[in-house]
């Protein structure tokens, strides 16, 4: 939340505006700056977020203190990643998240496990879904849509380049499976119009090395402050004051 003050008493004592007036021109800058914050924080929104987008979206609230005071911000009530993706996050590890998340179980042993989808777009597109993971390279997309029911990708049959099991750059742990091993083709859809959809599973448990799911973290976005600096106050009260006076 960023603090905006703003200032009538010249315009107050210099119009003779009464207190009804006065409290009427209160009201009416605040919804014209409001509205040009909003639409400025929502079109950076926008642009500059895609597979986070609607996790950010989660957080936003609005608060009308009175009828002169109104609160916006970002709330990690529903979304602890909306504040993560403002204000930026150091290194964390995703694996205590997935421990305290409603959908793990129990195993035979006691120890708790979590199966993680993720999904894959398909090769040319911007993967911005909220859930995509990201984008198969072309190769992988042609196996993918070769796939038939019940059917995942082998390991043999990706090519050599893409065989890597991968790293993970920020704890140095050498992943044990590729990415793209035992991906399916599933149906998707409404009942009357289905399509097919590219996902990968992988099991975390509390047995899982330590190290295998670290986040490098996230870079502040600061998307509320960048949409503050992009309208200018001083020109939308004025606007407002002028108008207002105009059609007294």
């Amino acid at each position: 939340m960023i603090p905006i003050q703003i200032d009538i008493s010249d315009t107050v004592e210099e119009s003779v505006l009464g207190k009804e007036e006065t409290d009427s021109l209160r009201m009416y800058i605040l919804d014209r700056v409001m509205s040009e914050f909003k639409d400025k924080w929502l079109d950076g929104i926008a642009t500059n977020l895609h597979s986070t987008r609607k996790e950010y979206q989660k957080g936003i609230f609005q608060e009308q203190i009175d009828d002169f005071n109104v609160v916006v911000g970002l709330t990690p009530r529903l979304s602890p990643l909306a504040l993560m993706i403002e204000d930026g996050a150091s290194t964390f590890d995703i694996k205590t998240g997935l421990e305290n998340s409603a959908k793990k179980k129990i195993g035979k042993n006691g120890q708790w496990y979590i199966t993680v989808p993720f999904r894959l777009a398909t090769a040319g597109t911007l993967g911005e879904a909220e859930s995509f993971a990201g984008v198969m390279p072309k190769p992988i997309d042609k196996l993918a849509k070769a796939l038939g029911p019940g059917e995942s990708i082998k390991l043999d049959n990706i090519p050599k380049e893409l065989q890597g099991l991968g790293k993970n750059n920020t704890s140095g742990y050498d992943h044990k499976f590729n990415i793209f091993e035992g991906l399916q083709r599933v149906e998707a859809g409404s009942a009357t119009e289905k399509h097919g959809e590219y996902v990968g599973f992988r099991r975390v448990s509390a047995n899982s090395d330590p190290a295998s799911w670290i986040h490098p973290g996230l870079e502040a976005r600061d998307l509320m402050g960048k949409a503050i600096e992009g309208i200018d106050v001083g020109d939308i009260v004025d606007k407002a004051i002028n108008e207002f006076l105009e059609n007294r």
